[in-house]
């Protein structure tokens, strides 16, 4: 191949070699060999596959799941409102304030006992999915400390005073203001 330069006026001719190019090949792309299917030692048979995890739809531990199902068994209490709390004294009360005969959670009267005890819940959030559940977990943990300190249960039909409960042997009432009381 010949070049042609203007250097100086002159002309220059530059003999160039040919750009090497790439061999061309008839042989097809290696392709990765099959990793034979692992095979369980013991029984020489293949093992099952195992389906992807579910992401959980619970921000609840399981630990603490079982906890609560252990402390409804020791109770007596085989529904499922009892099996997902922890069991003290304010998750009973509000189970019975707040639970249909069904077992369903009514949001609306929770929300009238938060009023009645004075918590805000303007500011938690209801737009994302599990929003009531959050509120339910959230309101109930705010509530326990007002009312482990204030030793007064409020709802919108009246009040129970914890210490009075206490006083007259009610265990549970004293359990619960023994661990929120501080």
């Amino acid at each position: 191949m010949t070049k042609r330069t203007h250097k100086g006026g002159r002309v220059l001719e530059i003999e160039a070699e040919a750009p090497a190019t790439a061999p061309t090949t008839t042989q097809p792309a290696l392709q990765p060999e099959p990793q034979p299917a692992a095979v369980d030692d013991v029984y020489g048979e293949y093992p099952a596959e195992t389906p992807k995890a579910l992401a959980p739809k619970t921000v609840v531990k399981t630990a603490y799941k079982h906890r609560y199902q252990d402390r409804a068994k020791a109770r007596g209490l085989t529904d499922k409102a009892s099996r997902r709390g922890n069991g003290d004294w304010l998750q009973r009360e509000l189970q019975a304030e707040c639970n249909d005969a069904k077992g369903n959670f009514d949001l609306g009267r929770f929300e009238r006992i938060l009023d009645a005890n004075g918590v805000d819940y303007s500011r938690w959030n209801r737009t994302s999915n599990g929003w009531q559940g959050r509120v339910r977990m959230s309101g109930s943990l705010v509530l326990r400390g007002v009312v482990g300190k204030s030793g007064v249960f409020r709802t919108p039909d009246g009040e129970q005073n914890l210490v009075e409960l206490a006083a007259q042997g009610d265990h549970d009432a004293a359990e619960f203001l023994s661990k929120w009381a501080n």
